[in-house]
């Protein structure tokens, strides 16, 4: 989770997309489950406060934390927000194996984000780096693909295709790879069968269980990531 700060209410001098507002919306009450002390909503891509005249905003970097809740469902607490998450169709294990579908335990950091310049615009980043650096953003080509196969030195790495070990292919005909962040398990170094191509990416239509990943919505992942999400910490199921 992230610390928040208190500031002197100017909604002169503060920046469009950080003014505050008396009452949110319906539509921004049915969006976002907020915490009422102090009551927090959102307008546009960042968050803000609707408590005026002490009022809060977000430091540099969230730490957001994944918690399970039965089968594929989890809630991902993101700063004050709650967000619906998907995830392994396995669970949360904490032996993690290539191939399980379950996602793993444990401090995922965000290293970039990869998205489908054809499809949908460049999300917005916010701080998520100690010095205030927004995550590397890059488009996804018809070449860029990902090594599942223990067996070659390239496990756990973005490759470029055609590639002879086995991989899959980050330009897929469905929308979940329309972005994608790129989380950092097992990968300093990679280890053999302990895991890859672990994603925060965007959810199916029908919220089908994911291979491993951390599904969000587009609306969900494109606020967070703004927000200046840097890292998710799975918890263990209880």
């Amino acid at each position: 989770m992230t610390d928040w700060h208190e500031t002197e209410d100017n909604t002169n001098s503060s920046p469009p997309s950080l003014r505050y507002k008396t009452q949110p919306s319906p539509e921004e009450e049915d969006r976002i489950a907020y915490d009422r002390t102090p009551l927090r909503t959102f307008s546009g891509s960042l968050p803000k406060t609707i408590n005026p005249p002490g009022s809060w905003i977000l430091s540099p970097m969230i730490h957001a934390t994944l918690i399970p809740e039965s089968g594929c469902t989890a809630q991902l607490h993101c700063a004050n927000l709650i967000l619906p998450a998907v995830i392994g169709a396995a669970g949360i294990t904490l032996h993690k194996e290539e191939g399980d579908h379950a996602t793993p335990v444990g401090t995922l950091k965000l290293r970039k984000i990869l998205y489908r310049a054809d499809r949908v615009g460049r999300p917005q980043t916010g701080p998520a780096t100690p010095d205030g650096a927004p995550l590397l953003v890059e488009p996804i080509s018809r070449h860029d693909g990902w090594c599942d196969d223990p067996a070659h030195p390239d496990y756990n790495r973005q490759i470029t295709l055609p590639h002879p070990a086995r991989y899959e292919t980050l330009w897929r005909d469905d929308h979940l790879y329309d972005i994608v962040g790129v989380l950092g398990y097992n990968d300093d170094p990679p280890v053999r069968n302990r895991g890859s191509a672990i994603f925060l990416h965007l959810q199916s239509p029908d919220k089908r269980p994911t291979e491993g990943c951390i599904a969000l919505t587009e609306v969900d992942l494109r606020l967070a990531l703004a927000m200046g999400l840097a890292s998710i910490t799975v918890q263990p199921p209880l």
